[in-house]
C-alpha cells in the first residue's frame, strides 16, 4: 500500500479498514519515501559518475597528426592510421602518438600523465616513450610503434583504474555491523512510536505517520555509500599519480598494513652490477687494474664484464688491449704487451701465479664477500695485482622511501640472499636496524620468509617485487614495480619503492574519509530519530511532519553521502606530486607521521606543445 501512493493506495486503504486513510498523511510520506529514495540515490550515482570522468578528462588528447618515417621521406597522417611497427618522429613541445622505441635522438620526456611525477625522464636509443607524454627535446625523436590507441600503456593504465573503481564494495564490515543492530532497534522505535501515540489518542493515521517518519529518518543509505565512494575517489586519484590497485580489497589492505617486505634485487638495489671497490699493489695501481680487467672483460658479455667496462669508461681509463684470450673453469686467462694475464677466483689466479696469494688480497676478498660483493681477483706477469669487487649498488632513493615506510608502518624488512655479515652491511647502506635485513632468503625460501615474518608481525603485510612473484599469495598484498605483473595487488608504474609510502597515505586517507561520513550519518540519526517519534511534543510542542521527515532523509544521505563523494573528487582532480598523490587534497587531514612522509608537492611546470 506504501509502494502505491495517490489516490488508489487511499481508496485501497480505506477498502481494508484502515481508519483515517483518507486525509491521513501516512501516504505523503510514503510518496515522499520513495520520491526522496529515487532522487537521493540519482544524485549520488551522478557524483560517483563524476569521478570517473574528472579522471578519464585528466589525460591530455593525443595529436591528431603524427609524422610518419618512410624511406621516401616523412609524411603527415591522421595519427588512427599509425600501425605497430611504423617509425614516427616527435618534435620537441609534441605529444608522442603512441608507445615505441627510440631509434634516434636525444631528448627528455614529461610522463607526468602515467606517473605524478614532472621530473623530466631522459630518452636515447632504446628507450621506451609513451603516448600522450611530452618531448621536451632538445632533439626530435624517431621511435618505432610498439601500441598504438587503446592499446598503449595510458590507456590501459585507465581501463584498470576505472576497472578497479568498480569493485569498491557495496557494503562494509563496519556498515553491515551497524545496519546488523540499527535496523532493528530501528523497527522497534518505530513500533514504539505507534504505540505510544495510540495509547495518547491519536488517530491511526497520525500514528501510522509518525512510525513511517522514524524509519524515513532512520535510513542507512549514506552508511552504505559513504566509504564505497572514498574508495572509488581513491583508486582513480591514485591511477592518476601512477599507483595501480588491483581491487579496493587492495586498497584497503595498504591502509591496514602492519610492515611492509621487500625483496632486495631489483627494489632496493639498482639491479645492476657495480664495480665498488678496487685494491692493487705497489705495482699495479688501481686505476691500472681496472684497465687491465676491461681489456679481459671486453670479451666477455655478461653483467659483470658490463659493470667493469661501465666504471673503466666513467673513470676514463684506457682499455688495455688482451691478446690470446681464452677461458677456463673459474678463470680467463690473455696476454698484454706479450706478458701473460689472468682474472677470476683466488684459487683460479692462484694457479697462474704458481703461488698462494698475498694475505692482504685475500683479506680485501674476504671483508668485499662479507659486505655482499664479489672478488674477482687479477694477475700480470704470473704475479698478483689487485682485487676488484663487484656489487649490486643501493638505490639511493630506496633508503629515502625506507625511512618513510618506517614512519608510517611498525616494520619494514629487507629480504635478501647475502650472508649475516653482508645483511649487516646492507642494512647499514638502508638505514635500518640488522634485524631490518632477513639474510639468506633466495627464490625457493622466499614464501617461506614471508610467511614467518607474517607471523612475527601479527597483521596484514606487503611484499614489493620488481615483477609478480609466486610468493605474493604468502603476502596480504603483493606490489610490483613493472606495469606487467598480473597477480599483484598494486603496481607502481614509476618503477620506484618511493610509491609506497604515498599509496599507504592515500589508503588511509580514503578510509578516514568514509569513516567521518559515517559518523555523521551516525549523528544526524541521533538526532533526527526524537524528532521524528515526536519526543519533543510533550516538552516544546515540537512535531516533526511526515513530509519534513522524508526531506530530512533527502538531506542527511546527501550530506554524509556526497561529502565523502566531494572529497573523491577533490582526491581524482588533485595535482600531480613527487611520490604523492595531490598533498593535501588527496588526502585531507592526515596524520603527523603521514604529513612528515608526504610533503606538499611544488607545483608542476605548464607545459605547452
Amino acid at each position: 500500500l506504501l509502494c502505491l501512493g495517490g489516490g488508489g493506495g487511499l481508496r485501497a486503504a480505506a477498502a481494508l479498514g484502515v481508519p483515517d486513510a483518507e486525509g491521513s498523511p501516512l501516504f505523503l510520506v510514503a510518496t515522499l519515501t520513495l520520491a526522496a529514495r529515487s532522487g537521493g540515490q540519482l544524485w549520488l550515482l551522478r557524483l560517483q559518475r563524476q569521478a570517473g570522468e574528472r579522471f578519464c578528462h585528466a589525460a591530455p588528447a593525443l595529436p591528431d597528426s603524427v609524422r610518419l618515417v618512410r624511406e621516401d621521406g616523412e609524411l603527415t597522417a591522421p595519427a588512427a592510421a599509425l600501425q605497430p611497427g611504423e617509425v614516427f618522429l616527435t618534435a620537441p613541445g609534441e605529444r608522442f602518438a603512441a608507445d615505441g622505441l627510440v631509434e634516434a635522438g636525444s631528448a627528455s620526456a614529461e610522463e607526468s600523465l602515467l606517473t605524478g611525477s614532472a621530473d623530466p625522464v631522459g630518452k636515447v636509443k632504446g628507450s621506451a616513450v609513451y603516448a600522450g607524454t611530452v618531448n621536451l627535446g632538445p632533439d626530435a625523436l624517431r621511435a618505432s610503434a610498439t601500441a598504438v590507441g587503446g592499446g598503449t600503456r595510458a590507456q590501459t593504465a585507465a581501463a584498470a583504474a576505472l576497472r578497479a573503481a568498480q569493485t569498491a564494495p557495496a557494503d562494509t564490515p563496519r556498515a553491515a555491523l551497524l545496519r546488523r543492530w540499527l535496523a532493528p532497534g530501528v523497527l522497534a522505535l518505530a513500533l514504539l512510536s505507534l504505540a505510544l501515540w495510540l495509547a495518547a489518542g491519536a488517530a491511526f493515521g497520525t500514528a501510522a505517520a509518525r512510525a513511517a517518519a522514524v524509519l524515513l529518518a532512520a535510513s542507512l543509505l549514506a552508511l552504505l555509500l559513504a566509504l564505497p565512494a572514498a574508495l572509488s575517489g581513491a583508486l582513480l586519484a591514485g591511477a592518476r599519480q601512477g599507483m595501480l590497485f588491483a581491487d579496493a580489497a587492495a586498497l584497503q589492505t595498504a591502509g591496514a598494513l602492519a610492515g611492509v617486505l621487500a625483496v632486495k634485487d631489483g627494489v632496493v638495489s639498482s639491479g645492476e652490477p657495480q664495480v665498488v671497490s678496487l685494491t692493487g699493489t705497489r705495482q699495479v695501481p688501481g686505476k691500472f687494474l681496472l684497465g687491465l680487467a676491461a681489456g679481459l672483460e671486453t670479451y666477455l658479455d655478461d653483467h659483470v664484464a658490463l659493470a667493469v667496462l661501465k666504471k673503466a669508461q666513467a673513470e676514463g681509463i684506457k682499455v688495455r688491449p688482451v691478446a690470446a684470450f681464452a677461458a677456463a673453469d673459474g678463470g680467463v686467462t690473455g696476454q698484454v704487451a706479450g706478458k701473460a694475464v689472468a682474472g677470476g677466483s683466488a684459487a683460479f689466479v692462484a694457479a697462474q701465479c704458481g703461488q698462494p696469494l698475498p694475505n692482504d688480497l685475500l683479506d680485501a676478498g674476504a671483508a668485499l664477500t662479507m659486505a655482499g660483493a664479489a672478488p674477482l681477483y687479477f694477475s700480470l706477469d704470473r704475479h698478483p695485482a689487485g682485487v676488484l669487487g663487484v656489487a649490486e649498488a643501493v638505490d639511493p632513493a630506496s633508503r629515502d622511501a625506507i625511512g618513510r615506510l618506517r614512519a608510517l608502518l611498525p616494520a619494514v624488512r629487507v629480504l635478501a640472499p647475502e650472508s649475516p655479515a653482508g645483511a649487516a652491511h646492507l642494512a647499514d647502506q638502508l638505514g635500518l636496524p640488522e634485524e631490518g635485513v632477513q639474510p639468506g632468503v633466495t627464490g625457493d625460501g622466499l614464501a617461506g620468509a614471508v610467511a614467518a615474518q607474517k607471523s612475527a608481525l601479527g597483521g596484514p603485510v606487503a611484499l614489493v617485487a620488481k615483477t609478480a612473484l609466486p610468493a605474493f599469495a604468502a603476502a596480504d598484498l603483493g606490489v610490483a614495480l613493472s606495469d606487467a605483473a598480473p597477480g599483484a595487488g598494486l603496481v607502481l608504474l614509476r618503477g620506484r619503492l618511493g610509491g609506497l609510502p604515498a599509496a599507504v597515505v592515500l589508503a588511509r586517507a580514503a578510509a578516514k574519509a568514509g569513516r567521518r561520513a559515517e559518523v555523521a550519518a551516525a549523528l544526524y540519526h541521533l538526532a533526527a530519530l526524537p524528532l521524528a517519534m515526536g519526543l519533543l511534543a510533550p516538552l516544546c510542542g515540537l512535531v516533526l511532519p511526515g513530509w519534513l521527515a522524508a526531506l530530512l532523509w533527502l538531506a542527511g544521505g546527501m550530506a554524509a553521502g556526497g561529502g565523502v563523494i566531494g572529497w573523491a573528487l577533490g582526491a581524482v582532480r588533485a595535482p600531480a606530486g613527487p611520490d604523492v598523490p595531490g598533498g593535501k587534497s588527496a588526502g585531507g587531514d592526515t596524520e603527523a607521521g603521514e604529513a612528515a612522509a608526504n610533503p606538499t608537492p611544488a607545483p608542476a611546470p605548464e607545459v605547452r606543445p
